[in-house]
């Protein structure tokens, strides 16, 4: 048996196959604290009444969708943008956030 043979066989031999298929890994201190400090320094906070620049991503017949980095993308009524007719995917436009969240849990 080769080294590498026996290595590969040790290895699935020893690998945890419940933590596989549930989706479960462990987490060490130094990727949590990467992750969170990617999250902190990328997403924004998006309190109620607060204006935000974001991107627009999308347009629907009725709606823009706009991203302002946060959790989830905002909706935003085309009667919103009626002083710009000339509204595009890739613009930056100030986003008043209205509501933090409707019950579908999407931007408001």
């Amino acid at each position: 048996m080769s080294e590498q043979t026996k290595t590969q066989d040790e290895f699935l031999a020893n690998f945890n196959w419940h933590n596989f298929e549930e989706g479960i890994d462990a987490v060490d201190e130094k990727n949590l604290q990467e992750f969170e400090d990617l999250v902190a320094k990328t997403f924004i906070s998006t309190d109620a009444e607060e204006v935000v620049e974001g991107v627009v991503v999308r347009i629907t017949e009725r709606d823009a969708i706009v991203d302002i980095n946060a959790k989830s993308e905002g909706v935003i009524s085309l009667n919103e943008f009626r002083y710009n007719p000339n509204l595009k995917v890739g613009d930056k436009v100030e986003v008043l956030i209205d509501v933090r969240e409707d019950k579908s849990g999407q931007l408001v």
